[in-house]
């Protein structure tokens, strides 16, 4: 027999419903020092900053996760 788990991460609980930025997005800003100041590219730093939020850590702390199921 096998079981599926299935996690919800909600690393802001006190962000507003339907916020476009994150808590996490915004350490991440800080930590690379990253201003969005009109050019061109902000809104391609800002769309990686979230994919990388988004997917890569999670994928870091679910294959942490199944690690010690294994």
């Amino acid at each position: 027999m096998r079981a599926f788990l299935q996690l919800s991460l909600n690393a802001d609980p006190d962000a507003e419903e339907g916020s476009r930025q994150s808590y996490c997005e915004e350490i991440i800003r800080d930590y690379l020092d990253v201003r969005f100041t009109g050019q061109p590219a902000d809104k391609w730093r800002e769309q990686v900053i979230t994919w990388t939020w988004k997917n890569q850590s999670f994928l870091a702390f679910r294959n942490g996760i199944n690690g010690e199921f294994t």
